[in-house]
């Protein structure tokens, strides 16, 4: 699997995803972008779900599908 840029295509509705985002200039610290897992909600808005719930200080610029694993074999 390869990135995915947001202006080429965008996840579908809130899909998890992992997401790699770069963080306006902070007072706080000293992280420029990472990469995290994310959500894209009604075809308008990012969240990151490893950044504080009210975090609006990055913008994320690639996006990749998040795999699932299989279930494992249940055996009882």
């Amino acid at each position: 699997m390869s990135w995915i840029s947001v202006n080429d295509r965008l996840p579908e509705d809130r899909a998890l995803v992992w997401i790699y985002v770069v963080y306006d200039e902070s007072s706080y610290d000293d992280v420029k972008n990472r990469i995290s897992i994310g959500v894209y909600y009604n075809n308008e808005a990012w969240s990151d779900l490893l950044d504080a719930p009210f975090a609006d200080d990055y913008t994320v610029l690639y996006w990749m599908p998040l795999g699932f694993p299989e279930k494992p074999d249940q055996k009882y």
